[in-house]
């Protein structure tokens, strides 16, 4: 997909008979604060007035990690603070949108009662090219459909109305995903492409080099100098990565509680996860586990 401006891409969502579709805005706040490249905002007005309006809501990013689904910021994150959820959750359950693709879909009905209004959400995860200017480069995309009711009747004709949508979206989307790069219209470029590949690839050799010898002057002083509870979480970390590639927070806490008998609380892990990954000793990640995206925390060093 050629994108010579974020705002008004029109060949993001395709034109769906008895609707019109509107570019609204593009947030750039919140752009700014989830690390994305886009999150635009679009609607399908029906012709029929009884039914409500569909706002489409499109993220992109170079990771997948800043793309949060919807039950992580209304929901776990603030259970995992101690918090109550913003939302009540009506309905959480998988769709599958595309037969042919296997493409499935998270469907979320929630109710806002501070607000006094019910969302009904339906999003999925794509992953295509985008040739920006001169560049060419592989992108995450979060496309969610919502709908939001302030007096809410049947629910079916709301599960319905973002289903059809949905499909009309998700077909659009497959050729998109399967573009090559010559499809892009890169036949010229393909020789400054391949030398910056190559310049690419010795930048980060050197960087990598740079980023392990300060890994390990991090390493020596924590050693010498951290409190036991910060080695027993890198230790408890590395070991579980060895075992199992990754671990959740939750595991973390868990083989900590076995080790020693006491459980260290939420909170304290969490900081001191995040202090290890400043000192480049672990990293986070997210990683896709039947269509659902997971935090894990991997080690990077080996003690």
């Amino acid at each position: 997909m050629e994108v010579t401006s974020w705002e008004k891409t029109t060949e993001i969502l395709p034109q769906v008979p008895e609707y019109r579709l509107n570019f609204l805005y593009r947030d750039t706040d919140y752009e700014r604060i989830a690390k994305q490249d886009a999150s635009l905002v679009y609607a399908y007005f029906p012709l029929n007035l009884s039914k409500p309006v569909t706002y489409v809501l499109i993220s992109v990013a170079s990771s997948i990690s800043n793309l949060h689904n919807w039950e992580v910021c209304l929901i776990s994150w603030q259970t995992a603070h101690g918090r109550y959820p913003l939302v009540e959750v009506l309905v959480s359950k998988d769709i599958q949108l595309l037969e042919s693709s296997q493409l499935i879909a998270r469907y979320l009905v929630f109710r806002n009662s501070e607000e006094n209004y019910t969302q009904f959400t339906l999003y999925w995860y794509e992953r295509a090219t985008f040739k920006m200017g001169a560049t060419v480069q592989q992108r995450y995309v979060r496309i969610s459909l919502v709908i939001l009711v302030w007096k809410a009747s049947s629910h079916q004709q709301y599960e319905s109305q973002l289903l059809e949508l949905g499909e009309a979206v998700a077909s659009h989307w497959e050729p998109i995903k399967t573009q090559s790069l010559l499809s892009l219209g890169v036949t010229a470029q393909q020789t400054l492409l391949a030398f910056s590949i190559a310049l690419i690839i010795a930048t980060r050799v050197t960087q990598s080099t740079r980023e392990w010898r300060k890994r390990m002057n991090n390493l020596k002083v924590f050693n010498n100098f951290a409190s036991p509870a910060d080695k027993l979480v890198l230790q408890t970390i590395t070991e579980l990565s060895k075992a199992k590639g990754s671990a959740t927070t939750a595991d973390i806490g868990f083989a900590i509680r076995n080790k020693t008998g006491k459980s260290m609380r939420l909170e304290r892990l969490v900081e001191r996860l995040n202090r290890l990954q400043e000192y480049g000793f672990i990293k986070m990640d997210i990683v896709v586990d039947n269509n659902f995206p997971i935090l894990v925390w991997k080690s990077l060093v080996g003690l």
